[in-house]
């Protein structure tokens, strides 16, 4: 058998055969071509565009690692504004119970005795002494007693703020987190009521038969206790805005 023979027996499938050549050269030819084809589209490195330039490890990019400055910064700020916040807020609420004690001191305190003529068993007028206190109003016994609970609170709330400053659990934090934003909501009401039931009571006993006219020192001392129980609802609504924001972005 020729040698010519057997390579028209055994055909490279799929080669195409040209008329007056060699049927071994014609697969090859195809094959030497694509591999060109497939060189020409590889795009080289640069430092080895020309012939003679040795291969260097600058010549390669290096993979760009994410900087340890950059992955420790950011979690300090973000833990660095929670605690600028209940720092904050430790402030609002000590200068809150500071008016708060206040308030209770001033109205605890609230009495006046004055000398009224009055007909002492049918002998006839007599200078009588009369003793009028805050107990004798009921809606400032109500504004006292939101002042003392709200002064209670404060001290609960001081206690948990410095326990979510300091290094503890955060199974511990997170109902600190919640019963400081559900109480300052509870206080805030509670104040702001207190607020209003001793302002309605002064404003109506400032008639010509109110207790006002006659007691003029005692309802001095309870508008004071109201001035000073603004002052501090006006810190707890900054406190209860604190704890809204803390609680809604669950910063603890």
């Amino acid at each position: 058998m020729e040698m010519g023979g057997y390579f028209h027996d055994h055909q490279v499938p799929g080669a195409q055969y040209i008329e007056g050549h060699d049927s071994r050269d014609a697969p090859l030819g195809k094959i030497s071509h694509s591999a060109e084809t497939s060189h020409e589209h590889t795009a080289e490195h640069p430092a080895h565009a020309e012939p003679g330039i040795p291969r260097t490890n600058a010549d390669y990019p290096k993979p760009t690692a994410p900087s340890a400055t950059a992955n420790t910064t950011q979690p300090q700020e973000r833990a660095a504004k929670p605690t600028v916040l209940l720092i904050i807020a430790l402030i609002l609420q000590i200068l809150a119970i500071i008016f708060l004690f206040a308030t209770v001191g001033i109205i605890a305190s609230a009495s006046e005795t004055v000398t009224v003529e009055a007909d002492v068993l049918g002998y006839g007028l007599e200078y009588v002494e009369v003793n009028f206190s805050y107990s004798n109003i009921t809606s400032i016994r109500y504004t006292l007693g939101t002042a003392v609970l709200g002064s209670l609170y404060c001290v609960y709330a001081i206690i948990s703020i410095i326990l979510r400053l300091i290094d503890i659990a955060l199974s511990c934090k997170k109902p600190l987190l919640w019963i400081s934003y559900i109480g300052d909501q509870v206080i805030l009401i509670l104040e702001v009521t207190g607020v209003t039931a001793a302002a309605s009571s002064l404003l109506s006993n400032k008639d010509n038969n109110g207790s006002c006219v006659t007691y003029t020192a005692l309802c001095t001392r309870l508008a004071i206790a109201t001035g000073t129980l603004i002052i501090a609802s006006l810190f707890l609504v900054f406190t209860s805005v604190i704890s809204s924001v803390c609680a809604c972005k669950r910063r603890i």
